[in-house]
């Protein structure tokens, strides 16, 4: 049977992970209608935005779907769902600020206000993230390999400070642009 904390814990990811996503495909639509000249330069960049928030949205229904059956099923899912977490951050949300600080260093305008969104959500879901990490992997987590929690942990902190760093770059940036 499913506790408060379950249900908790679902409804704080799905919606971390959806405002994520629909922040990814508006960026990619102001940028492919952008008429930035370092955007238009580099076509390419559309392209990899358009990738990486498809992978996303592929690694959301996976995260979502393992969770639950993680958290509401009787049989155990066959990947961790800190494992999951940490793979969907290393291919979908490090690449994603990757591009968007590129972007924000390399442009004359705000492309979009979504911008300032992305920015600052990627800093909340960072801190809500790592905090539940911590209690996953310290209270949480039934691997009979703590080594293995360890090293999700830490791989999934290291990702974490990349979107974190990216992000005050974003920001940042977008300030000075504004004045």
């Amino acid at each position: 049977m499913a506790s408060c904390r379950h249900y908790t814990v679902l409804v704080v990811v799905f919606v971390l992970e959806v405002v994520d996503l629909f922040c990814d495909w508006l960026f990619y639509t102001q940028v492919k209608d952008s008429n930035e000249v370092y955007i238009i330069k580099h076509d390419y960049l559309q392209w990899i935005i358009l990738a990486v928030a498809s992978l996303g949205s592929l690694t959301f229904v996976f995260e979502m779907i393992n969770l639950a059956k993680e958290m509401f099923s009787t049989m155990e899912s066959r990947v961790l769902p800190d494992t999951v977490s940490m793979v969907s951050t290393w291919v979908e949300d490090v690449p994603q600020i990757a591009v968007a600080l590129t972007i924000a260093l390399n442009t004359q305008e705000v492309v979009h206000w979504i911008q300032y969104v992305k920015a600052v959500w990627a800093m909340v879901e960072v801190a809500v993230r790592a905090l539940g990490q911590c209690v996953y992997c310290c209270k949480l987590s039934d691997r009979p390999n703590r080594g293995m929690n360890y090293f999700v942990a830490l791989s999934k902190f290291i990702a974490q400070t990349v979107v974190l760093g990216c992000s005050v770059g974003i920001f940042l940036r977008l300030l000075k642009m504004r004045d």
